[in-house]
């Protein structure tokens, strides 16, 4: 049986989320997935082809993966959940793009690259882009999105390519953000450092206690391979205090 998957086409992190799933796929079945949707997350994808007439088709953002509302699922990865979810034993846990896998990091100086605003989560606070000026103050920051970003003081690259940005990305040792289509970027460098923070406008200090990868009531985004940090001058949770980032 040949299988085609329908992905979100556009540039964003419910796309880059399923990119863990053709290798998957092609190491369980040895066989590649068809994609029938034309999403540029697999532009570079070697387990992917495209031009072809699957037998079935699944969507993946409509695809009922395993979930459990109102617990904690027993998954470690959104990797693992998607296997769970078409039967497949999990090799990879993270996203790929199959770009930049060979870039080699430059240490002086040390680089960190910032997202600063979400497509639903707002733009990062004075505050917390003041803290980061002032503890990466020997680094070279650098801030990737879209054009119409919040301006910060840090080194303008605002407006590359999405492929650029992923390159700057990948070229650096900490990526810092929020939930956004550029973290999603960043998981795809398992060496790249993540670290999210979390706002108060979008969880308080008592959702942040229950804050938690995988839980009911909280966006399934969360992952246990990052770093993630909150507002305030103490630890809540599963998140550092915002002086710590």
């Amino acid at each position: 049986m040949e299988l085609g998957i329908i992905t979100p086409t556009n540039i964003s992190g419910d796309a880059i989320q399923f990119a863990c799933i053709p290798e998957n796929y092609y190491r369980n079945t040895g066989k590649k997935l068809i994609d029938v949707s034309g999403s540029f997350v697999w532009d570079h994808n070697p387990f992917i082809t495209r031009g072809e007439q699957p037998d079935e088709v699944i969507d993946l953002w409509r695809h009922n993966f395993p979930h459990s509302p109102d617990e904690c699922d027993p998954f470690l990865s959104k990797s693992e959940r998607w296997c769970a979810g078409l039967n497949l034993k999990m090799f990879l846990r993270h996203p790929r793009l199959y770009v930049h896998e060979d870039t080699v990091p430059s240490f002086n100086p040390p680089t960190v690259t910032v997202h600063c605003t979400g497509k639903s989560r707002g733009s990062l606070s004075d505050t917390i882009i003041e803290t980061i000026r002032q503890k990466y103050e020997k680094w070279t920051i650098i801030q990737v999105g879209g054009r119409g970003d919040k301006p910060t003081p840090f080194v303008d690259l605002k407006g590359a390519s999405f492929l650029e940005s992923a390159g700057l990305i990948a070229n650096s040792q900490v990526f810092i953000g929020l939930d956004s289509v550029m973290y999603h970027v960043a998981r795809c460098y398992p060496r790249v450092r993540r670290k999210v923070i979390i706002q108060d406008d979008h969880f308080n200090k008592e959702q942040l206690q229950k804050f938690h990868p995988f839980r009911g009531g909280f966006d399934d985004w969360i992952d246990f391979d990052t770093e993630y940090f909150n507002e305030f001058d103490y630890d809540i949770g599963i998140t550092n205090a915002l002086y710590k980032i």
